[in-house]
């Protein structure tokens, strides 16, 4: 989505945290060529079992335009410049599920924490509320089925549910690790990711995807889609004979600055944005709530609530959806913060004396991961694959795919990718073919990348599967080529599929 495209609140989901969706409707409206100066070479296998010409699968009309890196197992096996590093995308969403399911278990919960203080004098009144955020990030996700203020509402119930009428004290929303106060973009990501909403950067408490809508009313006026919002913006637009429109992020995002021309009697102007101050959103909408539930909200200082505090903490533990589930959204609908907060918390592994950077300290364990499988030539810097400097060699990626075949999480993994003609993002390619429904892979797109990796099926005449052929298509080209080269992966893959499933 490109800086200042004028959105509504119902696509958020779909479109504005979706960085493959976003990119897509982007390159409807225009075209960008890319250098691809890579001279392709040929790895053909030796075998004389092979009888499928898949270079002409690929390539009908061969295209100096088109670089591929192929390879795939089955009974054909094939290679075309499996050993250049290329960009992976959204691809990179694999590594980021794999190494989730191997470091954290596809059980594990993120857990958020509201610890509370009871008066001494009146056990029905909390002096003190703090909620903890761990980066759980699916409060407020439609894709979870979460409303706005699901989480939220069930935290104001459970303290009524426990006696709480009254707090009389500080309510706070703080980082269970304080690595996750620092937000840093990856490299590899360009200044205008960060005003679309794919590239919202994940944080202690992630809420709505960590996406608003702003719509600028008129030259000086605008407002946030909810009063609870507290991100400044700031209006620097001029009178114009046009109305033309940019925002401007400031303090990685925490403030904002409306640029441009304004014409006298324009209609007003969404803008979709990354929030970046969660805590304090979060914060607002837990205290309009807890009135709205009948209790009282006063607001004395900490020391003075402290001096009547029994001392006693109480907690009361949110905990989100298994990992397994959680990973879904990530990997069929390509939710890039999904993914960003997963990366963060494999780098939460790592105790914060050794690196304050969650980031680094993700990029570090994705490495040693890469490498104990034997893949090099690697470079992972992101969870998502927004990053256009992560690259890694279809050959290398085969080999995760192929190793995570023998993991125990191996089958909640690859429930996890889209299937061909069926959901997600491969839900409108490869329909009525050999491969709808036995196709399980990621798409992964950028400006000129167009790749997808994953799965074919092998299933007997019951539709019992008895194993999984990983193949992988990467590409880079121009914008204009990309159907093009979205037809010569489905190609690939339907090939593929009736090697695996011959009738």
């Amino acid at each position: 989505m490109a800086p200042g495209r004028a959105v509504a609140r119902p696509l958020v989901v779909q479109e504005m945290i979706s960085q493959e969706i976003s990119q897509e409707k982007m390159e409807e409206s225009r075209s960008e060529a890319l250098p691809v100066d890579e001279v392709p070479e040929v790895i053909s296998p030796s075998t004389p079992d092979i009888k499928t010409d898949w270079a002409k699968v690929l390539m009908p009309k061969p295209s100096k335009a088109i670089f591929y890196g192929v390879q795939l197992q089955g009974p054909e096996p094939f290679a075309l410049n499996a050993t250049t590093s290329m960009a992976p995308a959204s691809v990179s969403k694999v590594l980021t599920s794999v190494v989730a399911l191997k470091k954290l278990g596809p059980d594990f919960r993120f857990k958020t924490t509201l610890q509370f203080v009871r008066s001494e004098q009146d056990p029905s009144i909390a002096t003190q509320i703090n909620v903890i955020g761990d980066g759980d990030p699916t409060w407020g996700m439609e894709v979870y089925s979460e409303a706005e203020s699901s989480r939220v509402s069930w935290l104001a119930e459970q303290l009524y549910v426990a006696g709480i009428r009254t707090i009389d004290g500080p309510i706070t929303f703080t980082a269970a690790d304080e690595r996750w106060n620092k937000p840093v973009y990856p490299q590899g990501w360009k200044v205008t990711d960060h005003t679309v909403c794919y590239g919202a950067l994940p944080q202690a408490f992630n809420f709505s995807a960590n996406c608003a809508v702003y719509t600028v009313k008129s030259q000086t006026r605008g407002q946030w889609e909810s009063s609870d919002i507290p991100v400044p913006v700031v209006f620097a637009l001029k009178k114009g004979k046009y109305t033309r429109i940019a925002v401007q992020p400031l303090e990685n995002g925490t403030r904002y600055r409306v640029l441009g021309t304004w014409a006298s009697g324009s209609r007003p102007r969404s803008f979709a944005l990354p929030i970046h101050d969660t805590q304090g959103w979060l914060r607002s909408l837990f205290v309009r709530i807890l009135k709205m539930r009948g209790i009282d909200i006063k607001t004395r200082s900490l020391a003075a609530a402290h001096a009547e505090s029994s001392g006693a903490v109480e907690e009361i533990v949110f905990e989100s959806r298994q990992l397994k589930d959680i990973l879904m959204p990530l990997m069929k609908d390509s939710i890039n913060i999904i993914g960003e907060s997963i990366f963060r918390k494999i780098g939460q592994l790592t105790p914060s004396s050794e690196n304050s950077d969650l980031l680094n300290s993700a990029q570090k364990l994705m490495t040693a991961f890469l490498q104990e499988a034997g893949v090099r030539s690697t470079r992972i810097l992101d969870g998502s694959g927004l990053s256009r400097e992560s690259q890694i060699t279809t050959q290398g990626l085969l080999e995760v795919l192929e190793q995570t075949k023998k993991e125990t999480f191996f089958n909640d993994f690859v429930e996890t990718l889209p299937i061909a003609g069926v959901d997600g993002t491969l839900k409108a390619r490869m329909k009525n073919s050999a491969a709808t429904g036995l196709v399980l892979a990621k798409t992964g797109t950028l400006s000129g990348i167009y790749n997808l990796a994953g799965y074919v099926a092998k299933k007997s005449a019951a539709g019992v599967v008895s194993d999984y052929f990983p193949f992988v298509v990467f590409s880079k080209t121009t914008v204009t080529k990309r159907y093009e080269v979205k037809a010569a992966q489905d190609r690939v893959a339907i090939k593929l599929s009736t090697l695996v499933n011959p009738k």
